[in-house]
């Protein structure tokens, strides 16, 4: 079976350099949100990854965003069972929109 992962890019900026994490759903254990992130880490453990961010001069993520990311890690499992790895990405709908949504790409999509 194909592996569902999730993908955070983050663009250059004056301040800092561009970074791009995945992050492997299955070691997914502890999920915190709010308006602004998404990010996981093992209980007790010292390091947390931001799975989806929404920038100070963006609309902020929604409510229950963590929840619609377990909703569509579940459908890309299921896509994973009878094709390649899935990559799941927060996005906003459209270029300048303010909804986001998690979407899955397949890696080939991707690369």
């Amino acid at each position: 079976m194909a592996e569902v992962w999730i993908l955070r890019r983050r663009p250059k900026t004056r301040e800092r350099e561009a970074l791009s994490r995945l992050v492997r759903a299955d070691i997914i254990r502890n999920l915190l949100a709010t308006e602004r992130q998404v990010t996981t880490s093992e209980l007790g453990a010292d390091e947390a990854f931001t799975l989806a961010m929404s920038a100070r001069d963006e609309s902020p993520l929604p409510l229950d965003f963590h929840l619609e990311l377990l909703a569509e890690i579940a459908s890309a499992r299921r896509a994973a069972k009878d094709s390649e790895d899935q990559v799941v990405i927060a996005e906003r709908d459209e270029e300048g929109a303010s909804e986001w949504a998690w979407k899955t790409y397949t890696l080939s999509e991707l690369t």
